[in-house]
């Protein structure tokens, strides 16, 4: 159930870090997801660790359907917080990890019912990453990425002005250069009412 909130593919060292167990009960646990056919190494390494993958995506959901809300909310800001800090990631660009996760961890903080200064946090923190990976997309020229990164920090933004304005621009600038009129309209409508 933990490893599921890191994805489809997860680390050792962000297992670890999520439940805060040794190395080799970590490792014992593996093996008995691998003895179940529920997990296995996908063949990838993190430096010396060795990825590891769900059998199967449906596998993964009902696993990450089991943890209640608020388990959700914490587990993916501890996870947001140790990649932040240094941790491993699977993904290309840990800032849009990060956001990803702050995000989610906002999300269900909010769903929950919990609107307190800690859930506004996270909403600007994960726009601020959104804001960082989708400027290096859009120097990569992955304007897809790039637009659909800054609307998703843009959203979260709304407390910080300046920040949503920022976001705002850089994902028009990117759905309008890939000529995705469609995706940058609302964007574009938003900026007007500003």
């Amino acid at each position: 159930e933990v490893a599921s909130v890191a994805g489809s593919d997860f680390s050792l060292g962000a297992v670890r870090a999520l439940t805060g167990m040794s190395a080799d009960g970590v490792g014992l646990s593996l093996k008995r997801l691998r003895r179940l056919e529920l997990a296995q190494p996908s063949g990838a390494y993190i430096g010396d660790e060795p990825v590891w993958r769900f059998h199967h995506v449906l596998i993964q959901d009902v696993a990450y359907r089991r943890l209640l809300k608020s388990d959700r909310a914490e587990l993916h800001e501890r996870l947001a917080d140790w990649v932040a800090a240094g941790g491993a990631s699977v993904a290309f660009d840990p800032d849009e990890m990060i956001g990803r996760h702050l995000e989610a961890a906002h999300t269900y903080r909010r769903e929950l019912g919990t609107s307190d200064e800690h859930t506004a946090d996270l909403a600007i923190r994960a726009a601020r990453h959104y804001s960082a990976s989708a400027r290096r997309a859009l120097d990569r020229d992955e304007l897809v990425s790039a637009g659909t990164q800054a609307a998703r920090g843009a959203s979260l933004a709304a407390a910080d002005p300046a920040m949503h304005a920022e976001l705002l621009l850089v994902g028009c600038e990117a759905f309008l250069s890939a000529g995705d009129v469609a995706a940058g309209a609302p964007l574009v409508d938003d900026l007007e009412g500003i």
